[in-house]
């Protein structure tokens, strides 16, 4: 297993386990969600964790058909009705992408 591949790994499983228990990792609404993204973007310059979250970031704004200057944060911040709903609706649809991506953490197939 590569180096990419096994932060690629880590990150995704991070997501997987906030998703299941949010309040344990002081994530309350999407928005914290994009300071982890962002985090891990910046702390470990990781190829593969870059393209997974510019890919994600691609997917779901085609998925509500806006390419605008909106990053997935507030497209979903924008389809929602308060900050439980944020959280729901991003495990939605993060489980939905990683689906699409399968475990090589790929461009989506459609």
């Amino acid at each position: 297993m590569s180096k990419e591949a096994s932060q690629l790994d880590k990150f995704t499983e991070l997501i997987k386990a906030i998703n299941k228990r949010p309040g344990m990792y002081h994530v309350s609404r999407v928005e914290d969600y994009e300071l982890i993204f962002i985090g891990f973007r910046f702390s470990w310059n990781d190829k593969s964790v870059d393209e997974f979250i510019q890919e994600f970031d691609l997917w779901v704004g085609k998925k509500w058909e806006n390419l605008s200057a909106y990053g997935w944060s507030k497209l979903i911040r924008l389809n929602c009705g308060g900050d439980s709903h944020s959280l729901e609706l991003f495990s939605k649809l993060f489980n939905e992408y990683l689906n699409e991506v399968g475990d090589d953490g790929g461009s989506p197939t459609n």
